[in-house]
């Protein structure tokens, strides 16, 4: 074989599994909460007739869905294929797991198998975790934003009430009549409160 025949050759094994070379190297990083779902998207260039959703390498006991297909479920897994697109026509794979545990972090892969020498896998690394830093990441800044909001309408409240009591003050109209009695005369005076 010649440099040029092993140069080719070399190039049709990369594409033949993603994680080697040239075609969907990169890691889908997926972090979900524990007892909740997750979905995760894989885009690929070229189809493939089996659907393939897998723990690990894809050995014979990592692998949780094997289908040809469009949609599939066993268990807790499902996979969901959609072709087509404009202008290059795309295969996208939607892999979920439902009802997330800790034991689901790790290495997945989900891919496409054309043939039996010629197949595409997409990693993806999946990190659950508990409700709690979920719980405090949503909870505070709410309560936060609540006693801001709080702040500002007591501010506001107290500025109008005072703003009123002053007004009351300046505009009464109340008159009050009193009277000043001098020996043998009475005189009345008006005074406003």
């Amino acid at each position: 074989m010649n440099v040029c025949q092993s140069l080719i050759c070399f190039f049709f094994l990369t594409l033949q599994d993603g994680n080697i070379g040239l075609i969907n190297a990169e890691i889908i990083e997926s972090t979900g909460t524990e007892g909740g779902n997750i979905t995760v998207r894989c885009s690929f260039t070229f189809s493939g007739r089996r659907r393939i959703f897998c723990k690990d390498q894809c050995k014979e006991g990592d692998i949780l869905i094997d289908t040809e297909e469009d949609t599939a479920q066993r268990g807790r897994y499902s996979i969901k294929c959609i072709e087509g697109g404009f202008p290059v026509s795309k295969i996208i794979l939607y892999v979920s797991i439902r009802n997330l545990t800790q034991s689901d972090s790790g290495r997945y892969r989900c891919g496409l198998v054309r043939d039996s020498f010629s197949s595409s896998y997409q990693e993806i690394e999946i990190r659950v975790t508990d409700d709690l830093p979920l719980v405090l990441g949503v909870c505070v800044p709410v309560v936060v934003v609540v006693a801001v909001l709080a702040a500002v309408l007591l501010f506001f409240y107290k500025k109008r009430t005072k703003h009123s009591d002053d007004s009351n003050q300046r505009g009464n109209t109340d008159i009050t009549r009193t009277e000043v009695t001098f020996s043998n005369s009475s005189i009345f005076v008006n005074s406003h409160c």
